[in-house]
C-alpha cells in the first residue's frame, strides 16, 4: 500500500479528491477494488489508478479498461515500479486511454506532477 498512497499525495496535491484501496460499485452491479479513485471538481475528471510492483501485462491494461468502463471513468494510469513495458502493452493502453508510468520510484515528485498535469 505504501506505493498507493505515494501516488495519493501527488494526486492530491494537484487538486484531486482521492480514494485509496476501496471497493466501488459499478454501473453493472459489481464492486470493483481500485488502487486509487481520483476526482478533479474543477476539470470534471474522474481516473482510476492501480499501482504495480511487476511488469504490466496487456492483462493488466484489459482489467483497468473494464473497471474505468463500469465505473465511469475516461481516463486510467497504470504507476509501475518496474521499467520496460511490451510495445503492444503500451499500444493498447494508448488506445484505451490509459497512460503508463514506469520506474516511480526512480522519478521525483516534481516530474511526476508534470505527467499527471498533462
Amino acid at each position: 500500500m505504501w506505493l498507493e498512497y505515494g501516488v495519493e499525495k501527488i494526486f492530491e496535491d494537484l487538486g484531486y479528491k482521492t480514494a485509496c484501496g476501496v471497493y466501488i460499485l459499478g454501473a453493472s452491479g459489481v464492486y470493483h477494488e481500485v488502487d486509487l479513485l481520483a476526482e478533479h471538481v474543477g476539470q470534471y475528471k474522474r481516473v482510476v489508478v492501480e499501482c504495480k510492483n511487476t511488469e504490466i501485462s496487456l492483462d493488466d491494461v484489459f482489467k483497468l479498461f473494464g473497471k474505468m468502463s463500469d465505473l465511469g471513468c475516461v481516463y486510467g494510469y497504470i504507476f509501475s515500479t518496474s521499467i520496460g513495458k511490451d510495445r503492444d502493452v503500451k499500444k493498447l493502453a494508448i488506445s484505451k486511454n490509459i497512460a503508463i508510468i514506469e520506474g516511480v520510484l526512480e522519478k521525483d515528485k516534481e516530474s511526476l506532477k508534470k505527467v499527471l498535469s498533462k
